[in-house]
């Protein structure tokens, strides 16, 4: 083997906190049944309050219960789902202390304190590229590249294009 070969084609330093694993969960998911059937139960509990209020008290202050009720409903659905998303965010393990994300010809290598883990390009599913970050998701755990292990954007947007088009290259 020769000693280009051995050598990484990028080498990234950065540290992962958890505003990082908070950031990939906000991303857009699809609902899971059982999001979507919390969601159902919230509205139909809203509902079921809104129609049991009685039309004698009033037409103002039945609007301003209905009104109530909605709002109260609204702010639950808000809080439980952002209670949701935090919670999914903190069961992410995050590498502790510093990382090291080694670009090969056919894997990646994310090298911290826990270990090492090999991500091969054919097991990325997809590749995100934000403001501020870059996210891989591989497996059940996504490699998190945040902004500052870049230059500059221009140079994170590349990363993420290049392991992007590997990804699919490999899946050929």
């Amino acid at each position: 083997m020769s000693a280009e070969a051995q050598i990484p084609i990028r080498t990234l330093g950065y540290t992962v906190t958890r505003a990082d694993a908070l950031a990939f969960t906000m991303l857009r998911h699809e609902l899971t049944g059982w999001d979507k059937l919390r969601l159902l139960v919230l509205i139909g509990v809203a509902g079921l309050l809104a129609g049991m209020v009685p039309h004698e008290i009033g037409r103002l202050f039945w609007w301003i219960a209905i009104a109530a009720i909605l709002g109260v409903a609204a702010i639950a659905a808000i809080v439980w789902t952002n209670l949701d998303v935090r919670r999914k965010a903190a069961s992410l393990p995050v590498p502790a202390g510093q990382v090291m994300l080694r670009q090969w010809d056919d894997h990646l290598s994310e090298h911290h304190a826990a270990g090492v883990r090999r991500v091969d390009y054919d097991r990325i599913s997809h590749v995100v590229c934000t403001q501020s970050h870059v996210f891989i998701r591989a497996d059940a755990v996504p490699v998190i590249v945040p902004l500052a292990a870049f230059k500059d954007m221009e140079d994170m947007r590349a990363f993420a294009a290049d392991i992007d088009e590997r990804s699919s290259q490999s899946a050929l």
